[in-house]
C-alpha cells in the first residue's frame, strides 16, 4: 500500500534540494518513478517487519541502490516518521526515526537510529541575500557542517522538477540520483522525507518567492 502523501506533493514542497542541495551541481530533473517492489519481495520484506512492530495501515517499500536492499517507510505520527533498513537478505540492518519541525526562518530534521546514530540537519534563509545555509550535525562522523545555497534557484528547480510526487515516492527517487555525489541514501532519503512532510501545498513560485 502506498503512503498516501495526496496534500503532500513534492510540487508544494521545496525544502526537499534545499536539504540535499549541498552536493547537487545539476539544476532540473527529468524524474521518472521507481522500479517497482517485486511480488516477492514485499512479501518478504512484509513478514520481516511485521515480527518487529504491527503493519501500519499506509507504508511505501523502495530499493535502496546503495546496499541492494530497500526501505520500508511510514509516517508514524504528525510530526514524525520511521524508516527501517532491510538489507537485501531481508534482514533488518538499522530502523531510523525522524521528526521535523518549522523553526525561525527554516525547518529542522532529525533523525535517529536504534544503534545511536544521530543525524540532525538544519535550513535557514536570508530573504535580503536570496541565499540560504545547511549545517548538519553527524554523531557518528563527529562533524558538524555548514554549506551555503543559492535558495531561490535550487528551490524552483527541484520545485518544477518533481511536480506530482508524494513524499514517499519522490525523495528515493531524488536520492537514487544523487547516490554518485557521495551523500549516503538512507541518510538523504530520511532528510528529504523530513522537509517533505512539513505540508506546504502553495505553488513553486509562490513559495520560492516567499521563503527565499
Amino acid at each position: 500500500m502506498r503512503l498516501n502523501d495526496k496534500v503532500r506533493k513534492i510540487s508544494g514542497l521545496f525544502m526537499i534540494m534545499l536539504v540535499v542541495g549541498m552536493i547537487l551541481v545539476t539544476p532540473a530533473l527529468a524524474c521518472g518513478p521507481s522500479a517497482p517492489i517485486d511480488k516477492s519481495d514485499e512479501q518478504k520484506i512484509l513478514s520481516v517487519v511485521s515480527k518487529e512492530i504491527t503493519l501500519p495501515k499506509e507504508f511505501n517499500i523502495v530499493n535502496n541502490p546503495e546496499s541492494g536492499g530497500f526501505l520500508f517507510i511510514y509516517k508514524e505520527s504528525s510530526n514524525s516518521f520511521k524508516m527501517i533498513d532491510i538489507s537485501k537478505d531481508y534482514e533488518i540492518n538499522e530502523t531510523w526515526t525522524g521528526t521535523f519541525s518549522l523553526i525561525s526562518g527554516g525547518y529542522q530534521t532529525n533523525l535517529v537510529s536504534n544503534k545511536s546514530h544521530t543525524i540532525s540537519a538544519t535550513y535557514t534563509g536570508n530573504p535580503s541575500s536570496n541565499t540560504g545555509e545547511v549545517t548538519v550535525y553527524d554523531s557518528v562522523k563527529g562533524t558538524v557542517t555548514t554549506h551555503s545555497l543559492d535558495c531561490y534557484q535550487l528551490c524552483m528547480s527541484a520545485c518544477s522538477g518533481m511536480s506530482g510526487y508524494g513524499c514517499a515516492e519522490g525523495c528515493p527517487y531524488l536520492c537514487s540520483i544523487l547516490i554518485e555525489t557521495g551523500i549516503g541514501y538512507v541518510v538523504c532519503v530520511g532528510l528529504c522525507l523530513g522537509a517533505c512532510f512539513i505540508d506546504m501545498t502553495y505553488g513553486c513560485d509562490k513559495i520560492c518567492n516567499a521563503i527565499c
